[in-house]
């Protein structure tokens, strides 16, 4: 048997499952979502590990890759577990473990990010883990970590919102903030930090009345993003609507606005508009990082 097919499976992606067909080769494995709705694709060699692990309340199968990424997929039998664990051990010389979920219901334990998952266990037991890239928006507040969602619009039940109280010993000067380290690892796979290529302008502290604050914008081919005292936002160029040039009541200042949608998030607040404040004698000189 040079392959093996289990149909009925889903995979997760954001708050939405959805179906397909799985498929074992000896070279790779591969989901294709019924009606061309999601597939993936992965090659043994970019595999770290594999482990039986429930998705929901079905038996599910987590794969590690090397990358720190994961793929999880579930709604297969129990009759299919051990097919599966004989097609990997023969083909791609590779043991599948066990991985139980620690289920007492608590919410106090470790957070910490691995690969680019953040994981909430429990003495090294698993109680969940959410992939970083679905992370918009991380905060340090104190001793408080906020963490905000990327939203699916398929999904009927959506995660807004996660905070994670982290300690610190008042009587320990020597101890490093944890709350700020895990922002800065959460961010630096959840996209909002990961700007490798150059922007093509950069504007510095741009006023902003909606939401309050003052930003660093970096603009990119495909996107736009905002670095503020508390909050960093990455806005997708498709998803500006519309700009307006609105002129400000003392004839001094003009408005420059953007519609979005979906709108970013700031707490429980949701901002379909951006709103920056500049004055209208006030002239710049850009750099554009393009060429001709």
């Amino acid at each position: 048997m040079t392959n093996l097919e289990i149909t009925g499976v889903f995979i997760e992606n954001v708050g939405v499952l959805t179906p397909g067909t799985f498929k074992f080769d000896i070279d790779s494995f591969s989901f294709k979502g019924d009606r061309g709705k999601k597939s993936v694709k992965v090659q043994t060699h970019d595999i770290d590990e594999v482990r039986f692990q429930k998705l929901g309340n079905k038996p599910g199968i987590r794969f590690a890759l090397l990358d720190g990424g994961a793929h999880r997929f579930g709604g297969f039998k129990d009759t299919d577990l051990e097919n599966i664990k004989e097609f990997v051990k023969t083909h791609w010389q590779m043991e599948i473990h066990n991985t139980e979920l620690f289920i007492k219901g608590w919410n106090y334990g470790q957070a910490n990010v691995k690969g680019k998952n953040i994981e909430f266990a429990w003495e090294n037991t698993p109680i969940f883990e959410i992939p970083c890239t679905n992370v918009s928006q991380c905060v340090a507040n104190k001793n408080e970590a906020v963490l905000e969602f990327h939203q699916n619009e398929n999904s009927q039940v959506s995660l807004m919102e996660m905070r994670f109280h982290m300690p610190v010993d008042p009587d320990d000067e020597d101890e490093i903030d944890k709350v700020e380290e895990f922002k800065k690892a959460v961010l630096a796979y959840a996209g909002l930090e990961a700007e490798t290529e150059q922007p093509i302008t950069l504007l510095s502290d741009i006023l902003c009345t909606t939401p309050r604050g003052r930003y660093e914008i970096k603009v990119y081919p495909t996107s736009i993003a905002l670095h503020g005292k508390t909050y960093d936002y990455k806005i997708p160029v498709k998803t500006i609507n519309r700009l307006f040039l609105v002129p400000h009541k003392d004839g001094r200042h003009v408005y420059f606005v953007l519609s979005l949608n979906p709108p970013i998030r700031q707490g429980q607040t949701r901002y379909s508009y951006l709103v920056f404040e500049f004055l209208k004698e006030d002239e710049q000189d850009l750099e554009l990082a393009i060429t001709e």
